[in-house]
């Protein structure tokens, strides 16, 4: 059986720079055939539609939706502060009715077969669609395992925490979380890499490290909703 390359991203959060570092990447350095995309792809970035557009396009990316599309999708006022909600706003006045008709067209998870290897893609918790996995809510990994009991896969793909994570659990489940590709207070692109055949799984974390004074740039120049507070609190940098 044929050996097949596979990225794993989540949390892009409409950052086309760290999006077009991760391509350029795959490009010159590890071809692959399929990029599992956990969601949060839009929200807390100034670029939804140009990041939306390519990971849509882009046939080798298998898409789910995150808290921040479900946001966008299930309007609710009361549920987020007054910029909060202005954000979203902005975010789907850039989209246009056309591509906000596709991101209903998503699932909130998946389950595929690779080489023989049944993986679940997941953005956070599989009964709910805000709440953080409760691995890091302060509860036991029992806890945060024991969501995942009755679902019949090898493998368990999350993001939402925009922290790195393998996780091996009774032998029998392995949850994998790449990190955040667009969103980081370190600036980093994270992502994981996979090679599989028959037998096994090869995962491999990647951390780039990039300028991300543009990114900064265009909050300000395009006068994104919330643009303070959103660079403040992810990513550590002062307008």
């Amino acid at each position: 059986m044929k050996t097949k390359k596979i990225a794993i991203v989540s949390d892009i959060h409409a950052n086309i720079y760290a999006l077009n570092i991760f391509l350029k990447y795959l490009k010159n350095n590890f071809q692959v055939s399929d990029i599992l995309n956990l969601g949060d792809f839009l929200q807390l970035g100034p670029h939804p539609k140009e990041v939306t557009e390519i990971i849509l396009k882009d046939k080798r990316f298998i898409n789910i939706l995150g808290n921040n599309e479900i946001s966008l999708l299930k309007r609710n006022p009361s549920a987020f502060p007054e910029d909060e909600y202005a954000h979203q706003d902005w975010t789907i006045e850039q989209l246009g009715p056309e591509i906000v008709s596709k991101l209903g067209q998503l699932s909130k998870s998946n389950i595929l077969t690779i080489n023989k290897k049944k993986i679940y893609m997941i953005h956070s918790r599989p009964y709910s669609t805000t709440a953080m996995p409760l691995l890091y809510g302060g509860k036991s990994l029992n806890d945060f395992i024991k969501d995942y009991d009755g679902i019949a896969v090898d493998y368990i793909l999350f993001g939402h925490t925009h922290v790195q994570a393998l996780i091996r659990y009774r032998g029998n489940k392995t949850f994998i979380n790449p990190g955040s590709l667009g969103c980081s207070k370190e600036s980093t692109v994270s992502f994981c890499l996979a090679e599989i055949d028959s037998e096994t799984i090869n995962f491999t974390f990647k951390k780039i490290r990039y300028d991300n004074s543009k990114l900064k740039d265009d909050f300000i120049k395009l006068g994104v909703p919330a643009a303070e507070r959103i660079l403040k609190v992810f990513y550590e940098i002062e307008m």
